[in-house]
């Protein structure tokens, strides 16, 4: 699964470039920040939806891939575990993350930076999505291969980049840090010589417990956070819970 196709490369540079140069146009000059005029749901709903693209397209890739291989018991069991863990990832993206983050742009002094910082950390995000489709496919290629420090870099590398980038997103959108989602991170990076040690399968299941920790962990303890996003409402309504 190519995360960057080559035709694609061009375009994501000048997306990504632009803002930060100020989409410079010969004769008029550069965009200032205060010229923009942004709207923050409509910035929040096109973040989730390139989550929700990235999530499905791992999920495609995986499930091709699975279709291709010999759907012994093994085989399924590393699919599963790739699916489960996708599905913890949209879960903990959703549930916590876009909790408010169009009224955060909305009522935010420099709208335009923090938006910068939006954008940039859901690259991040993006990747780690992309990268555990790509464990997945390590695993289904060899679930019982050799241990190598090199399968367990390539199958934790996606839940732990995403992670990463959700932990990075918080503290600069919204000036927190989620203490748990930084202890699974440490924890996965002190359990790595050990997971080595470990068949791909075996890291895989790592990676999944990883993710489904971290979402439990902002299940039962949404309550320090006011906010929360109510799953059941589809996302966009918000609760407030008691401190």
């Amino acid at each position: 699964m190519d995360i960057c196709p080559e035709k694609s490369r061009p375009a994501l540079a000048i997306d990504y470039a632009g803002p930060v140069l100020g989409w410079p146009v010969p004769r008029l000059g550069r965009a200032r920040a205060d010229e923009w005029h942004l709207s923050g749901e409509h910035l929040s709903e096109r973040y989730r939806q390139f989550i929700i693209l990235a999530l499905g397209e791992t999920i495609l890739a995986t499930g091709n891939f699975y279709r291709l291989s010999s759907r012994d018991l093994v085989d399924t069991t590393a699919f599963l575990l790739t699916f489960w863990t996708v599905v913890f990832l949209w879960w903990t993206y959703f549930y916590r993350t876009t909790s408010s983050l169009a009224a955060k742009i909305d009522t935010a002094a420099d709208p335009y930076r923090l938006n910068l910082r939006a954008s940039y950390t859901h690259l991040l995000m993006v990747a780690g999505i992309l990268l555990t489709g790509i464990g997945g496919e390590l695993m289904l290629k060899g679930p019982d291969a050799h241990r190598s420090a090199g399968n367990v870099v390539a199958i934790l590398v996606g839940p732990l980049t995403f992670l990463v980038g959700r932990m990075i997103f918080e503290a600069w959108v919204f000036g927190r840090l989620t203490k748990h989602c930084l202890a699974a991170v440490v924890a996965c990076l002190l359990l790595s010589p050990v997971a080595a040690q470990l068949p791909p399968l075996a890291v895989g299941l790592l990676g999944a417990a990883t993710i489904t920790v971290v979402a439990i962990f902002d299940l039962t303890h949404r309550a320090r956070t006011a906010g929360e996003v109510n799953p059941a409402s589809g996302g966009n309504a918000l609760r407030r819970h008691p401190a």
